[in-house]
């Protein structure tokens, strides 16, 4: 009888597990599938958006060239495939959350606010690289070219890796706050540390943009150091708000 029971329970357990994971498969390959349809729709319009991006670079006055046959069709298909994985992205991690929600103490609508503060963060980094940094800079690079003299012929493929590129690294670059916020509430940073650390991290951040956008304009260079700066003063604000929290929070269980 004894056996019995301990088999009931050890299937009980087997079985909850295996749904679960059933269920995280069914929901990674159903990802998987809304990933195809969306790279489908994505390579339909894949030539109007490549367009979309080069005509920046026209109204400044480059002029496009491609070095290989399939340079333009590999163009539009890495083109629709970030487009399909931009749009599929938050299924993923959807599932994600669900799988891991049974490990975590709290309301899934806490995990829930932090996905969509992160993808709020990266939407203002990546419009702040479209809208303000690339007009400055890719306008500023094609003058500099003008003095040399030397027609301006980029290749689609440079130029659209670039463009992309610096789109996605400003938009990860604007999730230093919810990086900071995650160090915090583990204790892994303070913010009186990071109060007394703004020279070096002044350092860091110029040489950051300095890779970001190597440049010797000094105005182009402050587009950049600016808001990251001020990423920074929002990072200790929010560690200093995580650490009232913590503090309340001891002196209730205290009480």
């Amino acid at each position: 009888m004894e056996k019995n029971s301990k088999e009931a329970e050890w299937r009980e357990v087997y079985d909850s597990d295996a749904g679960h994971f059933r269920a995280m498969r069914n929901g990674i390959v159903s990802s998987f599938v809304v990933l195809l349809i969306s790279f489908a729709i994505s390579f339909c319009f894949s030539k109007s958006i490549l367009d979309f991006i080069l005509n920046s670079g026209r109204q400044i006055g480059y002029e496009f060239i491609y070095l290989s046959p399939i340079e333009i069709v590999a163009q539009q298909i890495k083109i629709s495939f970030i487009i399909a994985f931009v749009v599929t992205l938050p299924l993923f991690i959807t599932q994600v959350l669900i799988f891991i929600k049974p490990a975590i103490d709290g309301p899934m609508i806490e995990l829930v606010k932090v996905f969509l503060f992160a993808l709020i963060l990266f939407l203002i980094g990546a419009a702040f690289s479209y809208f303000i940094l690339m007009p400055f800079s890719f306008n500023m690079f094609y003058q500099i070219g003008l003095e040399t003299e030397i027609t301006a012929q980029i290749s689609v493929q440079k130029y659209t890796d670039l463009y992309v590129a610096l789109v996605v690294a400003l938009g990860v670059v604007f999730e230093i706050p919810l990086v900071a916020a995650f160090l915090s509430t583990l204790g892994l940073i303070k913010s009186q540390t990071m109060c007394k650390g703004r020279m070096v991290a002044l350092i860091i951040i110029m040489a950051l943009s300095n890779i970001i956008t190597p440049t010797t304009d000094i105005f182009t260079a402050l587009l950049v150091d600016v808001p990251m700066y001020g990423l920074y003063e929002v990072s200790i604000l929010i560690c200093k708000h995580i650490e009232r929290k913590k503090e309340k929070l001891s002196s209730c269980v205290e009480e």
